[in-house]
């Protein structure tokens, strides 16, 4: 003989089905209504009870479902992941996935590689161009440094290649808000070749150039920068710049590179006469 009512076949099923339908509620209301019912069946059911006579208990007892509808009524709430719905529950779990991809896309691009200089390197002029002096300061790294003479009132600048070695294309946008030409130089305009200048075998200086422009995976493009000089440098004085600050678009993403270069632009005290003001 059963002990309890509770270990009746008829009663455990009943229970399982309350259990399922009381996740509608709050987990204390819950919790007091399985209480009351299991109560409620040890007091109605003996333990000598006939499927017939448990069968009747549970019917005027009422469906699980019954049970914790009416008390979904007496609370007035459900507790909130009920509440919320399978549509809501999908919009949730679509907009988890949508951050998931985009943080990752993120992490993607941030970990794609910047533009590399390499390949010609030189005074855009020939006024520059042919009066450049190189030189090492820097033995144990092999970097050298082009100084012409400064041409106060005049445009000077310089042209670089730059090397995509990843496998993204990168769209260089310009320079970013604080670059300073050497010198001072004003009205600083960047400029990238639309062609690659080995496709042809061309001079970079015969090349087209426009902003923004694209660099696709493993090609190479000239990037020329020019400025007007307007400041006069003392004698044995000197300015330039080792590196150059660009934003770039990878994708949807729009960040700034530092393109080191591996050979630095500098100007020296010039004999041009210096522009008032």
């Amino acid at each position: 003989m059963r002990e309890t009512a509770v270990g009746h076949p008829l009663v455990l099923e009943y229970l399982r089905q309350l259990d399922a339908a009381l996740k509608a509620l709050p987990v204390k209301n819950s919790r007091e209504l399985r209480e009351q019912v299991t109560a409620h069946l040890d007091e109605a059911v003996s333990p000598s009870a006939d499927d017939e006579a448990v069968a009747n208990v549970l019917r005027r007892l009422g469906s699980p479902g019954e049970l914790v509808a009416e008390a979904v009524s007496v609370t007035g709430k459900r507790p909130w992941p009920a509440r919320l719905g399978w549509r809501a529950w999908a919009l949730i779990a679509a907009a988890v996935i949508l951050i998931a991809a985009v943080i990752s896309y993120v992490a993607v691009i941030e970990s794609t590689g910047p533009l590399i200089a390499q390949g010609t390197s030189a005074w855009w002029y020939p006024q520059d161009y042919n009066r450049a002096v190189i030189t090492e300061p820097d033995r144990m790294t092999g970097m050298t440094e082009t100084t012409v003479p400064i041409r106060p009132g005049q445009r000077q600048g310089f042209v670089i290649e730059l090397f995509n070695f990843t496998g993204r294309t990168q769209t260089v946008l310009g320079t970013t808000e604080d670059f300073t030409a050497p010198g001072g130089g004003a009205n600083a305009q960047i400029g990238v070749s639309i062609v690659n200048p080995y496709r042809r075998n061309d001079a970079v200086w015969s090349l087209h150039y426009a902003l923004p422009a694209s660099i696709p995976p493993n090609q190479t493009r000239a990037l020329r920068v020019l400025w007007t000089s307007n400041h006069c440098l003392p004698t044995g004085g000197g300015s330039g710049i080792r590196q150059l600050t660009i934003r770039v678009r990878v994708g949807w993403i729009t960040r700034t590179e530092v393109i080191q270069l591996f050979q630095g632009f500098f100007l020296e005290h010039g004999k041009g006469p210096c522009p008032e003001g």
